[in-house]
């Protein structure tokens, strides 16, 4: 088996297993449902009520699922950049082995295609920079779907089926290159 696959399954699955159980089949009666933020459709059968106040209920909203977020990435870019352009620096400059994110994502023998156009729009001097703001803008982009994740239970369950569909296509083409591999060792053998 591969530890990656299984790994990258895990680490996608199971924040979208997580969060429907939570959003859609926790009960208000459960313990640990403090004030009744999980309560099923809350968002939903209040929205339209002339005194409903989404930041009261706890329920999602721009503020929560995007606003925040989005302070939370620059953020973790601003200090992910003071460790890596300040404290880190030298070690990783004399070090040909130590892994960054950006030296993992863009490897010397593979830096071209768009995405290394793009982060490299303002010159090598700014790349590292670049990444950073192309990177919250992603994480950006991505966090404003999770509002229509809060609010429809069938999406939250396309995203989980196809999370499994990727993973099983991506489980399979492993194991067909792993068997046609051992398949061709064996008539080599032979």
């Amino acid at each position: 088996h591969s530890l990656d696959k299984t790994t990258s399954l895990l680490i996608h699955i199971t924040p979208a297993i997580i969060t429907y159980v939570l959003r859609w089949h926790v009960h208000a009666d459960n313990a640990f449902d403090v004030g009744h933020r999980w309560q099923r459709n809350i968002c939903v059968t209040h929205t339209f009520d002339a005194d409903y106040n989404a930041d009261r209920h706890g329920c999602a909203n721009w503020w929560t699922n995007v606003c925040y977020p989005f302070i939370f990435a620059v953020a973790q870019q601003c200090i992910y950049g003071v460790l890596m352009q300040c404290v880190c620096y030298d070690r990783i400059v004399n070090d040909p082995h130590a892994l960054t994110t950006f030296r993992y994502l863009f490897p010397k023998d593979t830096r071209k295609g768009m995405l290394w156009k793009i982060i490299n729009v303002a010159g090598k001097k700014f790349r590292v920079y670049v990444w950073g703001m192309f990177f919250v803008c992603f994480a950006t982009v991505t966090y404003i779907p999770t509002l229509l994740l809060y609010r429809f239970e069938w999406m939250q369950v396309a995203l989980i089926v196809v999370c499994l569909i990727v993973a099983v296509r991506s489980g399979g083409q492993f194991y067909a290159k792993v068997f046609m591999s051992k398949s061709k060792a064996n008539q080599q053998n032979e």
